[in-house]
């Protein structure tokens, strides 16, 4: 257990508990290792998971998530490195994916397809995946590869990004992300009484290589200014949630519909400052009150989940917590992580930030302890 004391000029000292605490001149490797991995591990192995970052603007949440080249990459490219590492270790080994898990149908005409001029590793991956081989295509009808030599099933990581501001929701691998209608579709899934949701109208896109996770992430960025344009607020980045979300599908050899056996998002969340009023400004007002919502409704899935109670749908969720409900039920892995600068001018808006994550793990400690765990 490590703990963190915070203090500053006209501030009581407190005292916050945490189960992990990195400094800023930590390495991202230190981090990813001790704190998502193990997520990354169990996303691989079925489970479903969210990584969260929450903190106020310019703390570090999208250094974290993406970072720089080399050895200062993010969590996400090293996330989608370990995912193909482990696939093909599995198969290697002759082990076998817990297929118990699978939620749902693909259909393949609206999916993209792998084509390739090569054959296929032993793990049903081809092997242009782990070469970066240039001759990778992908297509999005139903045509699908025939070029695998004995394998039953091939796995693929599919990705989508969205963005969240004021409950709408922008699908930011499409070219009209701000006039397309996505739309948050729930039921129950039979087997385990949860509520399962499901996007009606997102697009996904197959990640192939760290390359191809590049150059997708880089379209989404470029439609994000987009988007901020059209809606003239040249601080959406500031103001809304950032959604990656990686899926984990399979396909039989012959083709035919893709099956989701996980999935893992990576959430950005708004700069935690915007909960604060700012400005009496229309669009400040309604900002706020979107953010305001987010975290109440996020806060209270994640103490739920925790508790092992069975996820259900609240008539006042926000599109944040109806977007992550998959990944925020009782048997998912949550990793909730604070974002805060040690510089003085940061510190109004960084304590706020650590005192809500640490309330909510504090709860969830408490909570368990009367339970007998």
């Amino acid at each position: 257990m490590n703990r963190q004391t915070c203090a500053n000029n006209g501030y009581e000292a407190s005292l916050f508990e945490f189960d992990h605490v990195f400094s800023e001149a930590q390495r991202q490797d230190k981090f990813y290792s001790q704190s998502v991995k193990p997520l990354v591990q169990s996303f691989v192995e079925g489970e479903n998971g969210s990584v969260i970052f929450f903190g106020p603007s310019q703390s570090g949440k999208t250094y974290s998530l993406h970072g720089k080249a080399g050895k200062e990459r993010g969590i996400v490219p090293r996330a989608i490195e370990d995912v193909l590492t482990i696939v093909k270790n599995t198969y290697e080994h002759g082990e076998n994916l817990n297929s118990s898990s699978i939620i749902e149908d693909f259909g393949t005409d609206t999916q993209p397809i792998l084509s390739v001029n090569a054959g296929a590793s032993k793990f049903g991956i081809p092997r242009n995946i782990l070469t970066n081989n240039s001759q990778i295509q992908v297509y999005g009808n139903n045509e699908a590869a025939k070029d695998y030599d004995g394998v039953s099933d091939r796995i693929f990581i599919k990705m989508s990004v969205y963005l969240i501001y004021c409950d709408r929701i922008f699908d930011l691998l499409s070219a009209k992300s701000s006039k397309k209608n996505v739309k948050l579709e729930h039921y129950i899934d039979q087997a385990t009484s949860q509520v399962v949701t499901k996007f009606s109208n997102m697009t996904e896109k197959l990640v192939l290589s760290l390359e191809q996770y590049y150059a997708v992430i880089q379209d989404a960025f470029r439609e994000r200014k987009t988007v901020s344009m059209r809606l003239t607020d040249h601080e959406i980045r500031k103001r809304s949630h950032l959604v990656i979300s990686l899926g984990l599908v399979t396909q039989s050899k012959e083709g035919g519909p893709m099956r989701e056996i996980s999935r893992l998002n990576f959430a950005e969340l708004c700069g935690s400052e915007q909960s604060v009023a700012q400005g009496g400004q229309a669009r400040d007002t309604t900002v706020r009150q979107f953010v305001t919502k987010s975290f109440n409704c996020l806060s209270t899935q994640i103490l739920k989940s925790s508790l092992g109670k069975r996820t259900q749908l609240e008539e006042g969720d926000s599109s944040l917590v109806a977007a992550l409900k998959n990944t925020l039920t009782s048997k998912s892995n949550v990793l909730l992580v604070a974002c805060a600068s040690s510089a003085p001018q940061f510190f109004d808006h960084a304590l706020p930030a650590i005192k809500f994550c640490a309330r909510i793990r504090d709860t969830i400690v408490r909570k368990l302890q009367k339970l007998g765990f």
